[in-house]
């Protein structure tokens, strides 16, 4: 079965009518091959089947060593903004990187597609945490809180209720704390309740009748890469503006060339342009 619902379009232009429609609550994720599911850097490890310790000792050792690279105010104040950071550099873990701009999940769909149709993934993050509400009230026991929240707290109970057991669930999370590039990417996670069981399995919690408008996959032609990248660079949402640093910058140059008019469309433009007294 299916946990989420799906849907084609056919040109970047009806995913612009999409976004500009799109809800504040949704959060989105762009994959540049549409075939592929969600998935952790956890889940794609397979560390968890022969290393069940592996988080624990995972960010033992990460906070043990990253103080000899990190400044004083750099350091996190809680454990999602220790995984937070350990996402951010590259290592397995439980969280999954969406971002609430419907435009940079484009940007990251489209950046890396090659001839498969991409995938813009939305989820109805109050309908996601709803949902996950209505799960903690059979798994934890939270009478001495006043009330679940995205962030910090909820995460530490769900970290440690994941030990004791089975804990399929998908929670939206934000750490109260974050770096610039998370900033930038207007980043939220989701995270993964069990992390011996895929994510993609652990959305059967949601009722089915709440699934189609819990978590949508939109799959849009690779072919309409060009047009996209041009747009989304008049939106200032490039490498440059979105990893911060002279890689970032270089590798916005990149994809600016590759994607600039052919001289023919050029022509039409200019002719189209005149035309219409604009030139």
């Amino acid at each position: 079965m299916k946990y989420y619902k799906e849907i084609e379009l056919s040109t970047w232009e009806e995913y612009k009518e999409l976004a500009e429609k799109s809800r504040l609550e949704w959060i989105f994720r762009g994959q540049s091959n549409s075939n592929w599911d969600l998935q952790t850097t956890l889940d794609r490890s397979g560390i968890t089947t022969d290393f069940p310790e592996f988080e624990d000792e995972l960010i033992r050792d990460f906070i043990r060593g990253a103080k000899f690279y990190l400044q004083a105010e750099q350091i996190p104040k809680s454990l999602l903004e220790w995984f937070s950071m350990i996402q951010h550099f590259g290592a397995p873990s439980r969280l999954l990187d969406f971002t609430k701009s419907p435009y940079i999940a484009a940007y990251f769909a489209f950046e890396q597609a090659t001839n498969e149709d991409i995938a813009i993934w939305i989820v109805d993050k109050i309908a996601l945490f709803q949902s996950s509400i209505y799960y903690f009230n059979d798994k934890i026991d939270y009478s001495s809180h006043t009330k679940y929240t995205f962030d910090d707290n909820t995460f530490d109970l769900v970290f440690e209720k994941s030990k004791e057991g089975e804990f399929d669930c998908v929670i939206p999370m934000e750490p109260k704390n974050t770096n610039q590039r998370y900033h930038l990417q207007q980043s939220i996670f989701l995270c993964q309740g069990n992390p011996y069981q895929s994510i993609i399995n652990q959305f059967e919690f949601i009722k089915k009748n709440l699934i189609d408008r819990t978590i949508i996959k939109v799959v849009i032609p690779s072919s309409e890469k060009k047009k996209a990248i041009r747009d989304l660079i008049k939106m200032n949402i490039s490498r440059a503006s979105l990893f911060p640093g002279l890689d970032g910058f270089a590798k916005s140059l990149m994809m600016k060339y590759s994607n600039l008019s052919t001289f023919g469309e050029t022509h039409e433009l200019l002719k189209y342009a005149v035309k219409k007294g604009i030139a």
